[in-house]
């Protein structure tokens, strides 16, 4: 019994392997997404933390002096 690998098989692997490669790059590519916006999400939030602690230590510096009472 000779098992011939035939022209057939071959189209077939390459489309296997190409579609799996597909799925394989538009799930990364979507996870990429999803991290980039949860990054600028987090600038944003550092951007508002900051400000905000500058505030406060301003407020802080304020109340140690009776002139701001």
């Amino acid at each position: 019994m000779s098992f011939e690998v035939g022209r057939k098989f071959w189209i077939a692997a390459t489309a296997v392997i190409v579609v799996v490669t597909l799925f394989v790059v538009g799930r990364n590519s979507l996870h990429a997404v999803k991290i980039k916006r949860q990054i600028n999400a987090m600038t944003r939030e550092k951007e508002y933390y900051r400000t905000k602690i500058e505030q406060d230590s301003t407020l802080l510096e304020r109340l140690q002096y009776d002139d701001y009472l």
